[in-house]
């Protein structure tokens, strides 16, 4: 999937084509078709159809249809036998029809439609300048333009003429008015500004003219021009964007993700392909109602993809899932502005801060979800440590998106060799660690150790000490003997590894791993005072959560969006959020592999028997190495939930902790220069650096009171 991913990147930016027939003039619906076993490689449209080439063939969809007709490829007047002659790998128009390009042959085809039968007739074979991948090909104006990597070449189907220009800093092309092509164009000024210029190309002499600049700061990927209307049309990765008379504004969205294509079927839609998998049909005329608008819903996220959602878009293509734009900040800072302003412009906010979920519950910045009897019975299903997290008296107000439980862990093998105690505690850990540095790194060097793991360091190791205290019930007090012992530890081992480089090559004393963790390091339950229970608690972006606004008009479709997320979770997901997840899961395609390599083990078993001595042995080694594939297959890739993972996870799930009242976050935001004065300066003080915290603490619980 990655090298047809790469390679539809390079040739799949395609431009409005003429097709062979008018189309109904019934009107697109505003549909996202999704086909995730069956990758779009090129699509081009012309009055009303649209034509997709995916890996399974050519389909057409015209205006009122809700699903694509296939189209059949009849090759018989075009024989060759030479190996790939026979494919059209990118969809190209003209004024007079539909044109296809072969990438391997460089010929280039005019697709005659009989019916639903595309027969492809060659129409020539371009010369051997266009050598290497052909990128942004179209056609205009009976001219074939493409990008050869260095240059830009404009060829003449007709009389084979060539003119050529230099491809340096051209990010994307397009046919444009008639007897030219346009181009988008990399500047940087004297300032060192970036600017995007718009250049028109003369197709027959390469002569320049600019256009125009575009001042949106957005990525754009792909681009087309209707000559009717005189507007230029860029997609991003989530935003349809309108051109004219210098100035762009934003007319639709559509599942955010890579743009491989964009077609303007009209001057009334337009079809935008991400990620090779949607196929987005929007309307060019800015806040157009469609049959489906009444059933749409917004998503805020950092860093969403519609492929994530492809689940959701399948099983409800009747709601139309978009994308809201980045925030000039963060999600975070959107969703607080948002909800000060009551603002219903996005439905779902996927949010990462902890500390929010405490604020959501309190003021109600979350729709109650326990209206939904599923939603309901899920979140009962939830450990203890996401239920609580997400819930209060019987009202739901967030949904977990995705969560990362980290742990140190040791090495088992290593530990059992040497028979060292494993510590227990975070100071404990901090004095193995300088002993190890001090007395026994010499004496084994295939050892290695790395103490800062999890990114230990004295703001980690406050917010750790903190959820800790919470999880056991116990007074927020940061000037405690135990959190001094051991920040003083701390320090010590960090003079001591002060000028310690980590050998990649050896095997690691720790590591740090997600729970539950099956391999050859065990977990170490670290607190901070003997008699304790261990905290494993998600740290800066391994939390993510879904939070319904409370003033969106599509809550129902919101909460269907939420009941459809639950059931695309991955059983490793479903682990580790869910008490009803308590059987192991064998992988359903076990059994077929064990299947495949035992037919090769036989085959060539018998092909041994009747083999020369020279080919035999080659062949017992074969049969070696295959019984070797057997075996790893039968260790590690029978299970997707082995029993054995899960018991670690009902012996360490009791650990897992989300604390969203932890200060240390609100200290590390709110006084950005506060930890960086006192641990940059040593001697730190210790006393007073945890007297100082515990004052910041007690200002942040007054103000939250």
């Amino acid at each position: 999937m990655k090298s047809r991913f790469l390679l539809c990147i390079l040739v799949c930016v395609c431009l409005p084509v003429a097709a062979l027939a008018a189309a109904p003039a019934q009107p697109y619906t505003q549909l996202t078709i999704s086909e995730d076993e069956n990758y779009l490689w090129s699509l081009a449209a012309y009055d009303g159809t649209l034509y997709l080439l995916r890996d399974n063939g050519m389909y057409r969809l015209s205006g009122g249809e809700k699903e694509e007709t296939k189209l059949t490829m009849d090759w018989a007047k075009e024989p060759s036998t030479e190996e790939g002659a026979a494919e059209i790998h990118q969809l190209l128009s003209a004024s007079d029809g539909l044109y296809g390009l072969n990438q391997l042959t460089k010929t280039i085809y005019r697709c005659a439609l009989r019916g639903a039968t595309v027969i492809p007739q060659r129409v020539c074979t371009l010369p051997d300048t266009f050598y290497g991948r052909i990128r942004n090909a179209f056609i205009a104006d009976g001219f074939f333009v493409c990008d050869m990597g260095e240059n830009i070449q404009a060829f003449h189907i007709a009389t084979g003429e060539i003119t050529t220009q230099s491809a340096f800093s051209i990010k994307l092309m397009a046919a444009y008015r008639e007897g030219y092509y346009i181009t988008l164009e990399s500047k940087t000024d004297v300032n060192g500004t970036i600017q995007l210029i718009l250049m028109a190309v003369n197709l027959a002499t390469g002569e320049k003219e600019n256009v125009g600049t575009i001042h949106e700061r957005v990525n754009m990927q792909a681009m087309a021009y209707d000559r009717d209307s005189d507007i230029l049309y860029f997609a991003s990765s989530g935003q349809l964007y309108a051109w004219q008379d210098g100035s762009a504004h934003e007319v639709a969205a559509f599942p955010r993700g890579d743009v491989m294509g964009l077609s303007l079927i009209n001057q009334d839609f337009a079809a935008v392909c991400s990620d090779g998998v949607f196929v987005a049909i929007r309307s060019l005329h800015q806040g157009q109602a469609t049959e489906s608008a009444a059933k749409r819903i917004v998503i805020q996220e950092k860093f969403g993809r519609g492929s994530v959602y492809s689940s959701f878009i399948k099983q409800h293509s009747d709601i139309d899932l978009q994308f809201a734009k980045e925030p000039a900040t963060t999600v975070e800072d959107q969703f607080i502005q948002d909800m000060l302003c009551q603002s219903a412009a996005v439905d779902i906010y996927v949010l990462t801060e902890q500390r929010l979920l405490s604020i959501v519950k309190e003021k109600q910045y979350g729709a109650d979800l326990s209206k939904s009897e599923t939603l309901r019975q899920k979140t009962a299903e939830m450990f203890p440590y996401m239920q609580n997290a997400i819930s209060d008296k019987g009202r739901i107000y967030a949904m977990p998106r995705e969560i990362y439980l980290p742990a140190l862990a040791y090495n088992k093998e290593i530990f059992a060799e040497l028979h060292m105690p494993v510590p227990t505690t975070y100071q404990a850990y901090f004095e193995f660690c300088i002993h190890w540095l001090q007395d026994d790194a010499d004496a084994y060097p295939d050892y290695t150790l790395n103490p800062f793991l999890e990114d230990l360091e004295p703001v980690t190791l406050l917010r750790l000490y903190a959820d800790e205290r919470a999880h056991n019930g116990l007074p927020l007090v940061f000037a405690s003997d135990s959190l001094r012992a051991t920040l003083d530890a701390y320090m010590r081992l960090k003079s001591a590894a002060a000028n310690l480089e980590v050998d990649s090559n050896g095997t690691s004393l720790f590591s740090l791993v997600y729970i539950p963790y099956e391999g050859e390091y065990d977990v170490m339950p670290l607190t901070f005072e003997a008699g304790n229970q261990a905290t494993v608690s998600p740290g800066k972006e391994e939390c993510y959560y879904f939070v319904v606004n409370p003033y969106s008009k599509n809550q129902v479709q919101a909460i269907t969006f939420l009941e459809t997320w639950l059931t695309t979770l991955s059983p490793q997901e479903n682990l580790v959020l869910f008490t009803t997840t308590n059987t192991a899961v064998e992988n359903p395609e076990y059994h077929e592999i064990l299947q495949r390599n035992e037919d090769k083990i036989q085959a060539a078993e018998k092909k041994k028997a009747d083999a020369e001595p020279i080919e035999a042995q080659a062949l017992a080694d074969t049969i070696a190495l295959l019984k070797a594939d057997r075996a790893w297959s039968q260790e590690h890739e029978r299970w997707l939930i082995s029993p054995t993972e899960l018991a670690l996870r009902d012996r360490d799930i009791a650990s897992a902790y989300l604390e969203t009242m932890n200060p240390i976050p609100l200290i590390e935001n709110g006084n950005p220069t506060f930890f960086r004065l006192y641990l940059t300066k040593p001697p730190l003080d210790i006393d007073a650096f945890l007297h100082r915290v515990d004052e910041l603490a007690k200002q942040i619980a007054i103000e939250n009171q």
